[in-house]
């Protein structure tokens, strides 16, 4: 009887000194420790260890050991290891050497020293059974202990002999625990029963039967959680899809009110608060009214923060933001406007026909004094409005069609005409200009920055104009008024900025210069501003864009 209790003191003593141990390591061993790898803790099914501790302070050694005999047949064929007894016991704790756990290097927490202790002992469960004899049979009361910390009570099994009562606390003990099976994709998660480790997946654990909590952990995924029913009759199962935790994008140095638009996304986020998105690769833009964009990548790691500087540059108020995109949309373009041009020329060859003086011409301007040359030339500055049809693309377009209508009426110039049929020179008065300009398919380039769209355009064009002559002898008081015509045609470079007040609207200024190919014409120079609306799809011709089908 002395012999058991010093084997049931033993077994106390080894499990009392492996918790000591592992929660007492001096640094200096802690660091001569190999660092123990905290992803193969025990429990599992097929190497697990289960310790029978049995005491019998009443009876005989013998009692202990037929006892000892029935678990031992009982057990044969069971999956995993057996330790039944104290010297059994005994043993096996002086054939363990375990490695310090990682918490003790401040990698993790440590759950509790229960845990501790059946880790350094590499034990899943702990069955202490209790042995008397009442009357004719023996009793024995057990408790199952793990290391989840403090058992239930005691349960109580009888039978008719010793060895039989072996055999009867296999059948009880196995009908109130059961194994759970915890699986996880991907495997390597952390299983955690009740608030203790007890292994990791892919795992097979027994658990006394009833409503058990688990948590399942793996490094850089999110953690799941839940509740399981242990069984005796059939194994119950856990398995999770372990979906990786987010990261986190946080923007610094943002304006007030700005927006984050990510790959493309319709709906904007808060620019100002930390955006959570799953891992991987992306594009995003950072707006603000009255404030440059930004566009940058990033690349997000599962559970990891990326903090980004937005340097935006704060823009002059008329720089309003208009997307390029919507711009481009709008191919069609119409635009009326106000043209002022500035030309000195002498209006050589300028003729009517079936005048009742006969075919008439203009041959010069009659020189002012002081004027030496044989062809003076006088300024003119016609006024009038312009009719512009464009096609665009993105930065190339047409100018379908141009109109202009242009008059000078301020000023009077004597100007010699020759009468080509009686083969003589008269001087007249020229009262007014009339000019009809017409220029189809001007190729077109422009550039799109923000609402502001600068362009050129070069084609070529036709000039139609009138000069309106009268005799100053007359005595009628339209001096018996006639008209002269004259057609050129020129080659034109247009110059212009569009500033757009929405993706539709627009207003714009132009510098025109057109050269003419008639000998003695003269360029011309054109200022105009102008309004515009820019229409998308007005014939049908281009699909419409997803969002609107």
């Amino acid at each position: 009887m002395n012999g058991t209790k010093n084997l049931c003191h033993a077994h106390r003593v080894a499990l009392i000194a492996a918790t000591a141990w592992l929660m007492c390591l001096t640094p200096a061993l802690a660091l001569a420790q190999t660092r123990a790898d905290d992803e193969q803790p025990p429990g599992l099914a097929e190497n697990e260890t289960t310790v029978w501790l049995l005491e019998a302070s009443t009876l005989g050694a013998s009692v202990t050991e037929q006892v000892r005999v029935g678990l031992a047949g009982s057990l044969d064929g069971e999956r995993g290891q057996h330790v039944i007894g104290d010297e059994a016991f005994a043993e096996y704790v002086r054939g363990r050497k375990p490695a310090a756990p990682t918490c003790l290097y401040g990698v993790g927490a440590c759950v509790s020293a229960e845990s501790l202790a059946f880790d350094a002992l590499d034990v899943g469960l702990v069955i202490h059974v209790k042995i008397r004899k009442v009357g004719g049979s023996y009793e024995g009361a057990y408790r199952i202990m793990d290391r989840r910390g403090k058992p239930p009570g005691d349960r109580v099994v009888s039978a008719g002999s010793a060895r039989d009562l072996g055999v009867a606390l296999v059948r009880e003990i196995y009908d109130a625990t059961g194994l759970v099976s915890f699986t996880t994709n991907p495997p390597g998660a952390k299983v955690i029963v009740d608030g203790a480790l007890v292994g990791q997946t892919p795992l097979e654990y027994r658990l006394p039967i009833g409503r058990h909590s688990y948590a399942l952990q793996l490094e850089s995924f999110q953690a799941q959680e839940g509740s399981v029913e242990v069984s005796a009759k059939e194994p119950a199962q856990v398995s999770a899809e372990l979906a990786y935790l987010p990261g986190i994008l946080v923007l610094e140095e943002i304006p007030p009110g700005a927006l984050i638009f990510i790959d493309g996304r319709e709906e904007p986020l808060n620019a100002s608060q930390p955006v959570e998105l799953a891992p991987g690769e992306y594009t995003y833009e950072v707006r603000a009214e009255g404030y440059s964009t930004i566009a940058d990548t990033v690349s997000i790691e599962p559970g990891l923060s990326v903090r980004r500087p937005v340097a935006m540059v704060r823009l002059n108020p008329l720089l309003r933001d208009i997307s390029p995109e919507l711009i481009v949309y709008n191919r069609y373009i119409l635009r009326v406007g106000f043209e002022q041009t500035l030309q000195r020329t002498s209006f050589r060859g300028a003729r009517a026909s079936g005048a009742s003086d006969g075919e008439l011409i203009v041959r010069q301007f009659i020189a002012s004094e002081g004027e030496t040359t044989s062809d003076p030339r006088r300024f003119f500055a016609t006024r009038g409005i312009r009719l512009d049809a464009e096609y665009y693309w993105h930065y190339f377009g047409l100018n379908l069609l141009s109109i202009s209508y242009l008059t000078d009426r301020r000023r009077a110039y004597d100007i010699l005409v020759e009468d080509i049929d009686l083969n003589r020179e008269n001087v007249y008065e020229m009262v007014q200009l009339d000019r009809l300009q017409l220029r189809p398919f001007q190729v077109s380039a422009r550039y799109l920055y923000r609402n502001l769209v600068p362009s050129i355009q070069l084609g070529l064009g036709m000039n139609f104009q009138w000069l309106t002559l009268r005799d100053p002898n007359s005595p009628q008081a339209d001096g018996s008024a006639f008209s002269l015509r004259q057609t050129e045609a020129f080659w034109s470079m247009d110059l212009g900025l569009q500033y757009y007040l929405t993706p539709n609207w627009f207003v714009g200024a132009r510098y025109n210069f057109h050269d003419h190919f008639n000998l003695g014409v003269g360029t011309e120079h054109g200022f105009g501003i102008n309004v515009g609306g820019a229409l998308p799809n007005l014939f049908g011709f281009e699909p419409q864009p997803p969002e609107q089908l």
